[in-house]
């Protein structure tokens, strides 16, 4: 039998959840965002905050166009990195 965490959750049940919880995250990013390869400038901030892919903006460079690929990983990136405080 695996061995229980805080709150009875199985460690491997924690990362499950994790990833669930970021892929419906995702998908309703990116329905409110919208999907955009070329890095533009914020709706709110201007040119001072690019976004890309939808609306990531850690390391976005205005202007240049990302792969799918990248979209993918910065989104990834992102999502985990705002995840991190709420994730015991």
């Amino acid at each position: 039998m695996a061995a229980r965490g805080e709150g009875g959750v199985i460690p491997g049940q924690k990362l499950a959840l994790l990833f669930s919880a970021l892929s419906l995250g995702a998908a309703g990013l990116v329905t409110s965002e919208g999907w955009v390869l070329t890095g533009y400038p914020d709706p709110v901030h201007g040119a001072k905050v690019p976004n890309a892919c939808a609306g990531v903006t850690d390391g976005v460079v205005l202007g240049k166009v990302y792969t799918e690929g990248e979209c993918i990983a910065m989104i990834a990136q992102a999502m985990l990195k705002h995840a991190a405080p709420i994730v015991p």
